[in-house]
């Protein structure tokens, strides 16, 4: 049986592209980091777990990876995981944007030349948002999505 969806995709003949960008945005950029960094911890562990030879492609040292890990596999949580991934970290895995508007801009912009090469449809901005979600939903409506769509 063939669905409605399945349908509309043979007429079309096409799959739209889309690609999700997660951020974490705030005023007080140390605790947008700080949210991402949560995130982060166990995406970062799963993907150790899974795919050292990804992570280790894309620059991320596997030393400080396993320290993440480590934190969840000694049942310390995602807090304490969190706290052992630095800055540095979540700027090499790239998994999550973190910062102040203008930081996590600055970055969008960075990154929409990649994706439109990809030809990619739609751009989703995704989850963790940040510490204060009304807060963040505000920035992201008002100031980031005007200034990547002009």
């Amino acid at each position: 049986m063939v669905s409605e969806a399945q349908k509309k995709r043979e007429t079309n003949g096409t799959f739209k592209k889309i690609y999700n960008l997660h951020i974490s945005v705030s005023r007080d950029g140390d605790k947008a980091r700080q949210w991402a960094k949560r995130n982060t911890s166990y995406g970062l562990a799963g993907s150790f777990a899974r795919y050292p030879e990804v992570l280790e492609a894309t620059g991320v040292k596997l030393k400080d990876v396993e320290t993440v890990r480590e934190a969840y596999v000694k049942g310390l949580g995602v807090e304490e995981a969190a706290r052992r991934v630095s800055d540095k970290l979540l700027e090499d895995a790239g998994f999550i944007l973190g910062g102040t508007p203008k930081e996590v801009l600055s970055k969008c912009e960075a990154i929409l030349p990649l994706v439109r090469d990809y030809g990619v449809d739609h751009l989703v901005v995704g989850v963790p948002l940040g510490p204060d979600v009304p807060e963040a939903l505000e920035i992201i409506s008002k100031e980031i999505i005007p200034a990547l769509t002009k």
